[in-house]
């Protein structure tokens, strides 16, 4: 039990540290093109939220769109429905 909260802890502490390696060699290339500190840290982070809002709309209609098939609507009104072959 302890082993796995140390662990959990550890993997924890090492994907922050990765996490902020990334993100500093990020603005490290966005401020050798020219942009300020400032600039680069909020072109980073808003182009960051920016793709996950993105993909989680594809992963949202992805599901949707699996959902979609799974089922073969009633269309017999019999009050029945079974999984697509």
């Amino acid at each position: 039990m302890s082993e796995d909260v140390c662990f959990e802890a550890l993997l924890e502490i090492c994907a922050w540290i990765v996490i902020s390696i990334l993100f500093e060699i990020g603005v490290a290339v966005l401020m050798s093109m020219g942009y300020s500190r400032i600039a680069a840290e909020g072109m980073l982070t808003s182009s960051v939220c920016l793709l996950i809002l993105v993909l989680a709309a594809v992963f949202e209609l992805r599901r949707r769109k699996n959902l979609g098939k799974s089922v073969v609507l009633d269309t017999d009104c019999l009050l029945y429905t079974s999984p697509s072959p």
